[in-house]
């Protein structure tokens, strides 16, 4: 217990609580923003959704994602299989069913990473006006 606590460093714990909630704000913030903008009935019983229900859907699911127990790496990547499943159940367009458009989106990410490689950067951003931006 000694060497544990000897070897505890706060500032690091805080960082990776920093960033938990940081994804779990992202999550709340995106999915009723991007991925429920949509979403105008429920699908068992067509009542209309608020952005009250996209705002709780949104909380469940960044809860579930950021359950330590259930997927016990933050590191490792979670199937499309796994999102779609009865604990999340999120619907989701396998884009890797139309050979076309899977072409063009890993195509697209080869050259997104490349350019990262090149850059020495650890991301980039896609800019409206069609640019890349590394992320340092």
């Amino acid at each position: 217990m000694a060497y544990l606590i000897k070897r505890f460093d706060p500032a690091k714990l805080f960082h990776i609580e920093q960033a938990i909630e940081h994804g779990q704000a992202l999550i709340e913030e995106w999915l009723p923003k991007y991925k429920f903008k949509n979403w105008s009935t429920t699908a068992t019983t067509g009542k209309p959704v608020t952005l009250a229900m996209k705002q709780t859907r949104a909380k469940q699911i960044a809860k579930t994602l950021g359950d330590a127990t259930k997927w016990h790496s933050h590191g490792r990547g979670i199937s499309m299989t796994e999102l779609m499943h009865d604990d999340i159940k999120l619907l989701i367009d396998d884009f890797g069913s139309d050979n076309d458009l899977s072409t063009k989106i890993r195509n697209y990410h080869g050259l997104a990473v490349d350019f990262a490689r090149q850059q020495q950067a650890r991301g980039f951003i896609h800019t409206q006006d069609g640019g890349l931006r590394r992320v340092l």
